[in-house]
C-alpha cells in the first residue's frame, strides 16, 4: 500500500500542486483524529511546501511555524528538521537573506548533530545561495564546493541536479556564462530523466540564472553550451567544477 508520504513526495516533485494539498488536507483530518503527532507535522509541512509553490509565502510561513510547535511538543529532535527547512526556505524566497541565513544554519547545525549528512548537504547547499545573494560570492563558491564534494563521496546521486543549478549559478555569478550554460544543461536533464521538476527555491534560481545568461550570450552560443552540458554525466559535470 503506497503510504501519504510516499504520495505526497511524489505530487510535490512532479509539480501537481492540487493533489498535494488535497492529500494533505486530508492525511491532517486524519491524523489529528488519531492523535499522530508526526502525521500531522509532515501533513502540515507537505501543505507549506504547496503554498511555497504558489508563492503564499505568508501561509507557508504560519504553516512551518504550526510544524515547528508539532516538532517542539515531543522530545524527538529529528521532528524539526522539516519545519526548519521550510522556515528557511520562505524567509530565502521572500527576500529576508539575514533570517534565511541564521534558519540555514541551525538547520545544518541541527542535522549534523542528530546524523542527518544527507539533508545537512543540502542545507550547506542553500546557505550557498543566500550568501551569493548578500554578495558574498567567494562563500557562495566555497559552500556550493563543499556540499557538492559531500554528495559526490557519499553517493547521493538524487541531489546532483540541485548541485549543478548551484554550480551554474556560482559560475555565472564568476564571470563564466559558457560553463553556467552547460551546468544547466546538465541539470535539466537529469531533472528530465527522472520525471521531476525543481523545488520551488531552486526554480526560482533557474529563473534568475537563465535571464542572467542571456544578458551575456547570444542565443545560439547560449544554446550549443547548454546542448553540450546535457550530454555529459553528472558526476563527471560536477567533478569537473571548478576547473
Amino acid at each position: 500500500m503506497v503510504t501519504y508520504v510516499e504520495q505526497a513526495k511524489a505530487a510535490f516533485r512532479g509539480g501537481h500542486t492540487e493533489l498535494l494539498e488535497a492529500l494533505s488536507r486530508a492525511e491532517i483530518v486524519r491524523a489529528r483524529a488519531a492523535g499522530d503527532v508526526p502525521g500531522e507535522l509532515a501533513a502540515v509541512c507537505m501543505l507549506a511546501r504547496a503554498c511555497i509553490r504558489r508563492h503564499d509565502f505568508a501561509a507557508a510561513e504560519q504553516l512551518a511555524r504550526r510544524g515547528r510547535r508539532l516538532a517542539e511538543s515531543r522530545p524527538d529532535r529529528n521532528l524539526l528538521q522539516t519545519p526548519l527547512h521550510i522556515q528557511a526556505a520562505v524567509a530565502r524566497m521572500s527576500g529576508d537573506l539575514t533570517s534565511a541565513r541564521a534558519l540555514y544554519r541551525e538547520s545544518i547545525q541541527l542535522n549534523e548533530s542528530i546524523g542527518e549528512p544527507r539533508m545537512a548537504i543540502m542545507e550547506r547547499h542553500n546557505l550557498g545561495y543566500v550568501e551569493l545573494h548578500l554578495g558574498d560570492v567567494a562563500t557562495a563558491h566555497d559552500l556550493f564546493t563543499a556540499a557538492r564534494t559531500q554528495a559526490l563521496r557519499l553517493g547521493y546521486t538524487d541531489q546532483l541536479a540541485e548541485m549543478a543549478l548551484g554550480a551554474a549559478v556560482v559560475s555565472c555569478a564568476g564571470g563564466d556564462p559558457e560553463r553556467a550554460a552547460s551546468l544547466l544543461g546538465a541539470s535539466d536533464k537529469d531533472y528530465d530523466n527522472h520525471g521531476r521538476i525543481p523545488d520551488p527555491d531552486d526554480a526560482a534560481e533557474r529563473r534568475r540564472l537563465v535571464d542572467a545568461i542571456r544578458r551575456v550570450m547570444s542565443r545560439e552560443a547560449f544554446d550549443a553550451a547548454y546542448a553540450m552540458g546535457a550530454t555529459v554525466s553528472l558526476p563527471k559535470a560536477l567533478r569537473d567544477w571548478p576547473r
